[in-house]
């Protein structure tokens, strides 16, 4: 063999019948030029057209893996952790379809486990992963992953819906489950999620004994004996980590998954460009996790990506704490949950769109009853309340005068989420609003979509 050149993993003793386990013999195409040191020759192992049963799971070592197509399948024949580790910078992995056959818990597992070895400027493109236990795709906490790019790619039909058992709450971070097996064994606490009938959201479980879980945020109601299901992997699940910037998922479908498209709880978070991201169980993405106190500070990006049916939110930030999130060119906002853990509002997030930088506010998630609006700012309430909300628009006094043009604009920008049949009134202490005497004011109720607000001195316009 030519030292560099690509190698044929049927040279090696592959099977592309999909009849007999080809671990080792993929393994050693990849040790051939890999690294243990992490950081391979990147040599080129191409697979043909084929099905290639894995029953351990392989270690790239910085080699790349190359099909001929997507009918090139990589598929898990036994309970692993991962069908490929992928390990080692500048690596990537093109044209295949790996399929964890509801055997493996990932598809691609990124990163390592002891030495810490990162995986800078590595590549998946053109790739089909499904059906994985957990996650399609799933970042380590071990090791950089700085410039990793996922594009143009199908990443779905991953993760576990459990429902055994009923569940009682307390209107606090508690839940009891009956019926079930012991829960130490089966979830995993900063991955999963609950979501317990009559309760409005699903919520995030941080901890779990054998029959109890504590969730983030607190249960809004009480609920005894009600039906509950557990929801468990992603697409693509980014954990913490200290140096895993500039990962960017982009023109990609993340869909079909239990929990969400693209679950994104790292320090500087993911980058997602032109993906669609629908129909996933829960959330079509997830950005931060963490308690009452955020798990780590966060900066993310969002652009020109089209959500849609992900029942419980587009785009849920748990714990987000100056989080980024741009929406240009967006005209609507599905249901944007920023939970604080008590209630309180929670600052520190930028919005970016439609030409301008906004200084953010998240009014409060729990029952808003007044809330006073100023220029300059976009507001995204979230108000499971029992009674409209009021909002006051600014009237026209030297001081909302001197805001206006500092602002340099005559609108207020308000995503309306999460209304519960209630709605929002906006009034005003003087002129207008929609042609209403201000006081009166305009009710809105319709739930997952963005409204502006203009002002011209004394008039409102809302729509």
């Amino acid at each position: 063999m030519v030292t560099g050149a690509p190698l044929n993993v049927l040279d090696f003793g592959a099977d592309p019948t999909g009849t007999t386990n080809s671990a080792a013999a993929i393994q050693a195409a990849f040790d051939t030029y890999g690294n243990t040191a992490g950081t391979g020759k990147f040599v080129d192992v191409y697979f043909p057209i084929g099905t290639y049963l894995v029953g351990t799971e392989l270690v790239t070592n910085g080699a790349n893996i190359i099909g001929e197509s997507l009918d090139t399948i990589i598929k898990a024949s036994s309970a692993i952790r991962s069908c490929i580790k992928m390990r080692g910078q500048q690596s990537r992995i093109a044209n295949i379809t790996v399929d964890a056959n509801s055997l493996a818990d990932n598809c691609i597992y990124v990163g390592d486990d002891i030495n810490n070895f990162g995986t800078n400027s590595a590549l998946i493109t053109g790739c089909k992963l499904q059906y994985a236990k957990y996650d399609g795709l799933l970042f380590s906490t071990q090791g950089n992953h700085n410039n990793f790019v996922v594009d143009r790619s199908l990443i779905w039909l991953h993760g576990t819906t459990y429902n055994t058992g009923t569940a009682t709450t307390t209107g606090t971070t508690l839940v009891t489950i009956s019926g079930a097996a012991d829960l130490t064994t089966f979830v995993r606490p900063m991955y999963d999620y609950i979501h317990v009938a009559g309760e409005t959201l699903p919520r995030a479980i941080i901890s779990v004994t054998a029959t109890t879980l504590t969730v983030n945020p607190v249960f809004t109601n009480t609920v005894a004996g009600a039906a509950y299901s557990i929801h468990q992997g992603s697409g693509v699940c980014l954990m913490s980590h200290g140096d895993n910037s500039e990962i960017k998922i982009q023109n990609s479908i993340l869909n079909l998954n239990k929990l969400a498209g693209l679950d994104d709880h790292a320090l500087y978070g993911a980058e997602s460009y032109n993906n669609v991201i629908e129909s996933n169980s829960l959330f079509g993405r997830v950005i931060g996790r963490g308690g009452a106190t955020p798990h780590y500070p966060f900066s993310a990006g969002d652009l020109r990506n089209y959500y849609e049916a992900n029942p419980f939110s587009d785009i849920r930030i748990e714990a987000g704490l100056n989080a980024r999130i741009d929406i240009t060119g967006e005209t609507t906002l599905a249901l944007i949950s920023l939970n604080a853990g008590d209630g309180s509002v929670y600052n520190g997030l930028t919005y970016v769109g439609n030409g301008q930088t906004f200084d953010s506010e998240l009014v409060k998630p729990l029952n808003p009853s007044t809330v006073n609006l100023e220029f300059g700012k976009t507001y995204i309430t979230n108000c499971p309340s029992s009674a409209e909300a009021i909002f006051n628009l600014p009237v026209s006094t030297s001081a909302n005068e001197t805001a206006f043009r500092e602002h340099m604009t005559s609108k207020i920008s308000v995503a309306l989420t999460n209304l519960n049949g209630q709605g929002i009134r906006f009034r005003s202490a003087t002129g207008t609003v929609n042609g209403v005497a201000g006081a009166t004011g305009v009710l809105f109720s319709t739930n997952y979509s963005a409204v502006d607000c203009y002002f011209d001195g004394l008039n409102w316009t809302i729509g």
